[in-house]
């Protein structure tokens, strides 16, 4: 079988993303255990992640936070965005402006592993994550009564985005919650929710459309962090921080049905 001629570039990225359909995802895993020549292309489309990681690492000393997108006197998100292929037209050119840094780092930085590609690029984002790297919790607006309010009405625009309600994702137990902010991953939304936890771990939670099957959480270590990841049958859900496996799995199961 020549795979040369029946895997296209496209077809073998979908697969280190995670994102190829069960069908060409059962036939590339086939083709692998037979041709070598298919395996030293899936090595050619990934990008090793040391070199990166040391030329982050010279700038990691003067590095600025991550900034809050939704903080009081910034441009907020419409309630309405285009359909999800098209949702960059859709929003406002401050709020492109606002994402660039970070959207770029993501974009930038591809897979080392074989699947859920998506994954090793959030891992290696949220690696550059200290404690300082979180705002203080956000207080109550002058004359507020209710302080989640405000975390509400930043994570109800983000669902119109993303296409699911996470709304109530401003309470996780034993979280202290800090930001929500839109990235974008190979031309497709993803929603990072930043939380520390009573040490000051950064923890996140991010969000991504997938059409991948349904499945239950699944524990495992990237860069590093113990991590929780899952899908819905429209979404694909990362829970990522700290060493703790088993705290993060608790928040897995927590959010499970926040989502």
């Amino acid at each position: 079988m020549n795979t040369d001629r029946t895997f296209s570039d496209d077809d073998l990225t979908a697969f280190l993303d995670g994102e190829a359909g069960k069908t060409l995802a059962d036939d590339i895993e086939n083709a692998l255990a037979t041709d070598p020549k298919l395996t030293t292309r899936l090595e050619n489309l990934t990008v090793p992640l040391d070199s990166l990681r040391h030329a982050f690492d010279a700038q990691l000393a003067s590095a600025p936070p991550v900034p809050n997108l939704f903080a009081t006197n910034q441009i907020a998100l419409p309630q309405t965005i285009v359909g999800r292929k098209g949702f960059w037209p859709g929003l406002g050119v401050g709020l492109v402006a606002g994402v660039t840094g970070a959207a770029s780092l993501l974009n930038a930085v591809q897979p080392t592993q074989k699947s859920d590609g998506w994954l090793d690029v959030v891992a290696n984002y949220q690696m550059l994550y200290v404690p300082e790297t979180l705002d203080p919790p956000r207080r109550s607006t002058p004359g507020g009564n209710d302080r989640t309010q405000g975390y509400a009405a930043d994570l109800a625009s983000l669902s119109d985005v993303i296409g699911t309600n996470i709304e109530d994702l401003y309470r996780v137990n034993g979280l202290t919650f800090h930001r929500a902010q839109l990235l974008g991953f190979r031309g497709k939304p993803l929603i990072q929710v930043a939380y520390s936890l009573p040490d000051g771990t950064p923890i996140a939670i991010c969000i991504v459309p997938s059409d991948t099957a349904e499945k239950s959480p699944r524990a495992q270590v990237l860069q590093g962090m113990a991590a929780s990841d899952w899908t819905t049958g429209s979404h694909g859900v990362l829970v990522i921080g700290g060493e703790d496996q088993g705290i993060v799995n608790d928040i897995a199961q927590t959010v499970m049905p926040l989502i």
